[in-house]
């Protein structure tokens, strides 16, 4: 079903943010700016809950799941339209990067694989167009779902290397990235210092990583084996595991080639510490690698905040000049959290240091804790004293985002409610506890009270949000 939708612009905390919806023709071909897609899809093959906000010319991505080749075409479509709109705003820049897109899905890898599986081969279907282009990462969502049944601890770690397998042409595409990040900072360089010799050294072997003839026949093998799979017959049963177990050892091969890029990267950031003193600039080179090398390392073990996961991710994509999309199954639920956490990102990005925002994140587990504990004190001021705090203002904006673009995405989508298991799970979910703040002044109605309305309840001793009140009981029904 496709329904009329009017862009508007609001302010959060002071910035002003747009939302655009799209919907296309019934050929596929043709943007329909001002109109959008909704729930349920099977009124539709259209790509649904299709959005872009913008911030300061930067856009950011929502969508329901792509799991076909006409989908796919269709998110491309857009991708191009809103590439060209941001040409349009740097027309005196001749030096624009291209296209870059990165496809983040919000699926669980346990529950949806094969949504995640379907995403992943329709966005190749498009790889002739984009080549290095597009990139598509399942972030996997086993994060949301800690009350379920403990699993074999074989069969769980099974689960969490799926996507790490899936993802890995996705992270050969990021260093590319990267290297031509620091080639183009590197440029601007005098050889004046030892301290510059060493990095050049340094970026070369990234380089020869980067551009190995290993690794591009690898990644070669790889698209020819994903294009096999996706018009096998499920018929042929030999054939396709056969195909199955040469994909599963051509990703094995590239992920071996991923640790010898990881390497590179480690002794990038780590041993040119002194570069900052003769050229300010390269520090932010510096902790970009260091943005990717936390997120490899997550992949690798699980040790951030999913939260924390995706502010990461916007932050590197924003500094690579990489557009970002966040896909959900029905671009709802999930992808409200995801979309707000992020957009709250670029939101802090206009008002502070882009430093103290990246810390932030980084250490989002260690400030979520102290701020938790002070909540639970419930000390007559603590809120206040805590206001200006980035963590708490990172807070506020994603509720913000929740009531001032999420709701009215959700209201389109009326009578589509989120499954009952969902629905439960996000009531005690940490994940989404820790990123809203204790209390809001407003209703979800958009009115103003006088006084603020306790959203989350919080253990008196450990200070651990323990579920929602009453009045974000109402926010989290709105939303789903």
């Amino acid at each position: 079903m496709r329904k009329h939708f009017n862009p508007f612009s609001r302010q959060v905390g002071g910035v002003t943010t747009a939302l655009d919806a799209f919907g296309f023709d019934d050929s596929g071909i043709r943007l329909l700016p001002g109109t959008v897609h909704v729930l349920p899809r099977k009124e539709t093959s259209h790509l649904t809950n299709c959005f872009v906000a913008w911030v300061n010319q930067t856009p950011l991505i929502r969508t329901g799941v792509i799991d076909t080749d006409r989908q796919a075409h269709e998110f491309l479509l857009l991708a191009d339209a809103i590439y060209k709109r941001r040409l349009s705003f740097h027309r005196e820049q001749t030096t624009l990067l291209p296209l870059r897109l990165s496809s983040s899905q919000l699926s669980s890898v346990e529950l949806e694989w094969e949504s995640v599986q379907s995403q992943h081969l329709a966005l190749l279907s498009q790889k002739d167009k984009t080549r290095e282009q597009i990139i598509h990462l399942s972030t996997g969502l086993e994060p949301f779902y800690p009350g379920r049944p403990q699993k074999v601890k074989t069969l769980a770690e099974a689960i969490e290397k799926l996507p790490r397998f899936l993802n890995v042409e996705a992270w050969t595409i990021y260093f590319a990235w990267y290297h031509a990040h620091l080639e183009t900072a590197l440029s601007h360089f005098s050889y004046d210092t030892v301290e510059t010799y060493t990095l050049e050294k340094s970026i070369a072997a990234l380089r020869h990583e980067v551009f190995s003839p290993f690794l591009a026949k690898a990644k070669e093998r790889l698209f020819t084996l994903e294009q096999q799979l996706k018009t096998m017959e499920t018929e042929k049963i030999e054939y396709l595991i056969a195909t199955e177990k040469e994909l599963f050892a051509t990703r094995q091969d590239i992920q071996r080639m991923i640790k010898a890029h990881y390497d590179c990267l480690c002794e990038i950031v780590n041993s040119n510490v002194a570069m900052g003193k003769h050229h300010p600039q390269w520090m932010l080179c510096q902790i970009t690698g260091k943005i990717l090398q936390k997120l490899l390392e997550n992949e690798e073990k699980k040790t951030l905040d999913w939260a924390a996961e995706q502010m990461l991710f916007q932050l590197l994509n924003d500094e690579l000049g990489v557009m970002s999309a966040v896909n959900g199954t029905r671009g709802l639920s999930r992808t409200h959290v995801a979309f707000s956490i992020r957009l709250a990102i670029q939101q802090l990005k206009q008002q502070f240091p882009l430093l103290d925002i990246i810390h932030m994140a980084m250490h989002w587990d260690e400030i979520t804790g102290r701020m938790n504990q002070a909540f639970a004190q419930q000390e007559k001021d603590c809120v206040e004293r805590l206001d200006e705090s980035l963590a708490v203002k990172c807070r506020e904006y994603t509720l913000e985002n929740l009531l001032k673009f999420c709701l009215p995405i959700a209201h389109l989508n009326e009578g589509v409610k989120a499954a009952a298991a969902w629905h439960e799970n996000l009531k005690e979910n940490p994940i989404l506890l820790n990123m809203l703040p204790p209390c809001c002044r407003k209703t979800f109605k958009g009115k103003d009270r006088a006084d603020r309305v306790a959203l989350v309840v919080y253990h008196p001793d450990s200070g651990n949000p323990m579920g929602l009140t009453e009045a974000g009981l109402q926010l989290l029904d709105a939303l789903v």
